[in-house]
């Protein structure tokens, strides 16, 4: 691909009429526009747009690693388990009151589960993901309201 450069409204106006008539697609290359001549080529260039919202991106990412769970064939469930107060832990296991008894036993308050979902290890590592800027240590999340939204939706409750 060789860029081609012109320098005044009337060259460029000539210049993409040339390239409509010869179904060439334009790319952008900061003040450059270049010509390919075959989509193959169009996909290769990874032509870059404006840098999206990071948030959106996140968000986006989000949207694709629920999506995965839903669709995943698995018996284990996602979790969460906590007390009235403190850390909430986000796991999965496929006997979730198991689960629950051991962690129990290590802790110093009462824990209850408070939420779980359908999809196993793909529906916790979308979830580690989402809040992983709640993250405290391991499994174990900050009680932050993003969280315990997301306990809410779960359990059919709107706020």
């Amino acid at each position: 691909m060789t860029p081609m450069v012109s320098t005044t409204f009337a060259q460029r106006q000539a210049l993409a009429q040339y390239a409509r008539d010869q179904n060439l697609m334009p790319i952008w290359r900061g003040s450059e526009i270049w010509y390919v001549m075959d989509r193959r080529t169009f996909d290769e260039a990874q032509v870059q747009g404006p840098p999206e919202d990071p948030e959106i991106l996140r968000r986006r990412r989000w949207a694709r690693l629920h999506a995965k769970a839903d669709s995943a064939k698995c018996v284990a469930k996602t979790y969460f388990i906590g007390g009235d107060v403190g850390a909430i832990k986000i796991g999965y296991s496929v006997d979730t009151i198991a689960r629950l008894r051991a962690i129990q036993y290590c802790s110093p308050i009462p824990l209850a589960i408070m939420a779980t979902a359908p999809g196993g290890e793909v529906r916790e590592s979308a979830y580690h993901d989402q809040f992983s800027e709640h993250r405290m240590h391991g499994e174990w999340f900050e009680r932050h309201p993003d969280i315990l939204a997301e306990i809410d939706r779960l359990n059919g409750h709107t706020s």
